[in-house]
């Protein structure tokens, strides 16, 4: 693993009624990845480098949601999430 990847996928969300940034984890690298949100409010990542080319991830949009983290689901896609380099 690289001794950097910590820095890359590192995840926080900020808890409005404590006032507190809680760290959440990403267990795949979504460098470069895209994202939206959908009605529910759940924000979609889809990509990202090397293991998570391929993978989507969730976040939020559960009703309770004040231990929710990322739902990682990696292959998720048929083909890499990235753009080439020319």
């Amino acid at each position: 693993m690289n001794p950097f990847s910590f820095f890359m996928t590192l995840s926080i969300e900020r808890v409005q009624k404590c006032e507190e940034l809680v760290m959440v984890q990403v267990i795949t690298d979504p460098w470069c990845s895209c994202g939206g949100l959908m009605a529910d409010g759940t924000l979609v990542v889809a990509g990202g480098w090397s293991e998570g080319a391929k993978t989507t991830r969730y976040y939020g949009g559960q009703v309770n949601c004040e231990t929710c983290d990322w739902r990682e689901y990696p292959k998720k896609l048929k083909e890499d999430r990235w753009y080439m380099l020319i």
